[in-house]
């Protein structure tokens, strides 16, 4: 039973790490914005509901419940930030980004 949690919660490395593969293979500021949000709330909140469901009879799991509720509120609402101050910096669309190695 063991090692059929630890199985399960493999998935949400998996997830981070192809998020974290789009991450550096997306061309542009908005979509690297959007492939960081969705590996954060993807990853981050499957494997905080994965936590509630193995400790459900606990006030843990009530702990990871509000944790995942303020992870689903705050980073689309942090992502919105910074897309919007680069929007109004006018970074442009077709522009790619490049990491400066100073």
């Amino acid at each position: 039973m063991v090692l059929t949690w630890n199985l399960v919660l493999l998935l949400p490395a998996v997830i981070g790490l192809i998020g974290a593969i789009g991450l550096i293979r997306m061309k542009n500021i908005y979509t690297r914005i959007f492939a960081s949000t969705m590996c954060a709330v993807g990853c981050t909140c499957l494997l905080v509901f994965l936590l509630a469901v193995k400790n459900f009879y606990s006030i843990l799991s009530m702990k990871y419940l509000l944790l995942l509720a303020l992870i689903i509120l705050t980073s689309p609402t942090a992502s919105h930030a910074i897309a919007n101050a680069a929007y109004k910096n006018k970074i442009d669309l077709n522009k790619k980004t490049v990491v400066r190695s100073d």
